[in-house]
């Protein structure tokens, strides 16, 4: 059903300056897939959104890191002015990526809803790039608390990640886990809350790919 006044984005996605065909651009508002369509053969892509929204663009292709980022369209009607212009990675290894959205209760471990989301695209991006023989799911914490409990604690996260991913048909083999604690923060001296909130985090790293 067409949707009136909306807005229409357009953009183009590409890698060293290539254009990427049938690139998946997946559309979401509050979680929820709301549209998705493919690049054509210049990489170029157009959809249709309501204004005034927030969405977030999930750019999927296979052997190429996804790629994520936040589209508004408050404020515009019709054709946008603003493209959407991504850049693709291929796969390569010892590159971590962090899983955003992923937070735990103060002292907790359990995979919440909103983690769920996050770990079910994940998910699908590991499934759909077999080419990924072993990933390595890794939780950091802040430096608040001990170094030993902050050690613990995060390797019960990175270790309840895994088992989530398995339980959505990520092959276990393909998956380690290991909690770094404090040991390797963003933000070496945080002073406020958002700091420490930018150390506390999960991330995955491809180990090893197959040839």
């Amino acid at each position: 059903m067409p949707i009136r006044n909306a807005v229409i984005k357009t953009g183009r996605i590409t890698a060293n300056g290539k254009p990427i065909y049938k690139a998946d651009i997946q559309v979401y508002q509050e979680g929820k897939l709301i549209t998705n369509t493919l690049t054509d053969q210049d990489g170029e892509f157009k959809v249709a959104l309501r204004s005034n929204q927030d969405y977030t663009f999930m750019i999927n292709k296979i052997n190429f890191f996804r790629q994520e980022l936040k589209v508004s369209t408050f404020g515009e009607k019709g054709e946008s002015e603003l493209a959407i212009n991504v850049k693709m990675r291929k796969l390569q290894t010892s590159q971590s990526e962090t899983v955003k959205n992923v937070y735990f209760e103060y002292n907790k471990w359990g995979v919440n809803f909103y983690a769920k989301q996050e770990l079910d695209r994940l998910a699908e991006f590991l499934k759909a790039n077999p080419r990924i023989k072993e990933v390595e799911i890794t939780a950091h914490t802040d430096n608040r608390g001990s170094e030993g409990f902050n050690q613990k604690l995060s390797q019960k996260r990175a270790e309840a990640c895994v088992a989530y991913l398995i339980s959505v048909g990520v092959p276990g083999h393909k998956l380690k886990a290991r909690g770094y604690g404090e040991m390797k923060p963003i933000i070496e001296s945080p002073l406020n809350e958002d700091e420490h909130s930018q150390n506390r985090r999960v991330e995955f790293e491809i180990t090893k790919i197959y040839r």
